[in-house]
């Protein structure tokens, strides 16, 4: 089953495969409800994840009230999730980008739910039922959407994208985190191209970013570090000439952000499948390859850097199914080996930085993908 496969499903009486159940007779409006990825399991600290969206779209004349979602798999049984009021709000966002919890969806209006779901270690379902619960004018509805999920060995298998250790996995896979609810809207596809994207900021055994003097770059610790591939590949695309920031910064930038420099000077890997690693804020100048070359598995592609819009050196890392930087699909992926050595408490909000970090004793990862605010080290 194809990672990139669109499901959508519309949902009404009328419909063949659509389960409804009213309270008050048959509601001839529909709901359609649309999966622009199909979820794969992603391992994580002992767990599986399974990360998608659920893209609502109220055909009805009026509105309609989204009550309640519950998630099962394909052997039936408990739910394996349920969300209704406040905690169903939490994972909604509404088109002005903000949450909701009144469950509201206006005539002809859309809405988005961010799933982020826990499984038992190794769950793999062959597909999730979603059922809805819906109101409107007093008439209560409840309808079935089913969704497949991938084969587990559908996310790659990569190697280190940087050596050592101190690396925190900032704003990585997590719900809710600024990536991840992300959506940009770019030659008319909308998308979440961050949806396991993770910005690796290098911290040192005290929990911080540099040392020495905070306006230069060069006393962050992750300043200059090898930049390696993570997987055998093509060289896609390179921006290798973009100035870097003048000083690490929340709002200075040498060049106007826009979505040919946002990403700063950058690396996109083609490792086949339609699969494309996208690596970006390098130093300006640092680029050691071309596009058209043949690159190994660790080989040194740059140094990481200040360029792009980062308020200090970071390697933002990703993965999409189109050389557009910012305007895939965000696609799974998974390391073959790390250590988590510690975590990091994650900020109130999408963004921001984590309020207190802690170390611990090492503890080796196979197979798996950081997740948010994990403090990890990669082989040297």
């Amino acid at each position: 089953m194809s990672t990139r496969r669109s499901v959508t499903l519309v949902l009404g009486l009328a419909l063949a495969g659509a389960s409804v159940a009213t309270g008050q007779g048959a509601f001839p409006a529909p709901i359609g409800v649309r999966v622009p990825v199909q979820p794969t399991p992603i391992d994580g600290m002992g767990k599986t994840w399974l990360a998608y969206e659920l893209h609502l779209t109220s055909f009805a004349p009026v509105a309609v009230t989204v009550k309640k979602i519950e998630v099962f798999g394909d052997q039936g049984g408990k739910p394996l999730a349920t969300w209704s009021g406040a905690e169903l709000g939490a994972l909604r966002l509404w088109p002005n980008g903000t949450p909701d919890s009144t469950g509201g969806l206006a005539a002809g209006a859309s809405d988005v739910v961010f799933v982020w779901l826990l499984l038992p270690l190794g769950a793999h379902p062959a597909r999730l039922n979603h059922v809805v619960t819906v109101e409107a004018e007093g008439t209560s509805l409840v309808m079935n959407a089913a969704v497949p999920v991938n084969a587990r060995d559908d996310a790659p298998l990569f190697g280190p994208p940087l050596r050592g250790g101190g690396w925190i996995a900032a704003f990585g896979p997590a719900n809710p985190n600024g990536h991840q609810r992300t959506i940009i809207p770019i030659h008319g596809r909308a998308a979440v191209v961050q949806r396991y994207a993770i910005d690796f900021y290098r911290l040192n055994d005290r929990g911080h970013l540099f040392t020495g003097d905070t306006a230069l770059k060069k006393d962050y610790y992750a300043y200059g570090a090898e930049v390696l591939a993570v997987a055998d590949g093509r060289i896609a695309v390179v921006r290798n000439d973009q100035a870097e920031n003048a000083t690490p910064s929340e709002s200075e930038r040498t060049v106007p952000i826009t979505l040919q420099t946002i990403g700063g000077n950058y690396v996109m890997l083609d490792i086949g499948r339609g699969r494309y690693v996208f690596y970006a804020h390098l130093q300006t100048g640092s680029v050691r390859v071309r596009v058209g070359d043949r690159v190994k598995r660790g080989q040194v592609l740059g140094l990481l850097g200040l360029s792009g819009n980062t308020p200090a050196p970071h390697l933002h890392l990703h993965v999409g199914d189109t050389i557009e930087p910012i305007g895939s699909e965000g696609l799974p992926y998974r390391f073959d080996r790390f250590w988590v050595e510690g975590t990091c408490d994650p900020p109130p909000g999408s963004w921001g930085w984590p309020q207190g970090c802690r170390t611990a004793a090492p503890n080796l990862r196979q197979n798996e993908i950081p997740l948010s605010w994990n403090l990890i080290r990669f082989p040297d």
